[in-house]
């Protein structure tokens, strides 16, 4: 019997577009930027206000503003 266990990744951002191998077909359970939640992952459109897209193909994450020098936590499991 296998366990999922929530991991946390940890990003210092750089631009609204973040993409990383660990986050490829996972499931993205929260992202908060700077301590405060974002309110809803989406997976298709643009986002907007604290909206953040999640592409579990890609392991890609877009926000709708520049994350230059913000801290991002992303909790998520495996699938």
């Amino acid at each position: 019997l296998s366990r999922n266990l929530m991991k946390r990744l940890e990003i210092i951002g750089t631009d609204n577009v973040y993409s990383a191998a660990i986050l490829i077909n996972r499931d993205v359970i929260e992202v908060s930027v700077d301590g405060i939640g974002m309110s809803k992952l989406i997976s298709v459109g643009t986002p907007v206000d604290k909206e953040v897209k999640y592409d579990q193909t890609t392991g890609t994450l877009t926000f709708a503003d520049s994350l230059r020098g913000k801290q991002v936590f992303v909790l998520y499991q495996d699938l």
